[in-house]
């Protein structure tokens, strides 16, 4: 399971779950199965997470 945060619901339909704590901060589910589930989209994500959290975004 791989858990991400961005100040934004994403519209992917490859999320198990996705849950807003409170305003602003989405909480994220992706099940990962290989490495191979692990592509641009989820490399993508992975650097939008990151950005937001510098960001103090998320």
């Amino acid at each position: 399971m791989l858990t991400l945060v961005f100040p934004y619901r994403d519209a992917s339909p490859r999320w198990k779950d996705i849950v807003e704590p409170r305003p602003g901060r989405f909480i994220h589910h992706l099940e990962l199965f290989s490495v191979e589930d692990i592509d641009d989209e989820v490399r993508d994500w992975l650097q939008a997470a990151l950005h937001a959290r510098d960001q103090g975004l998320a």
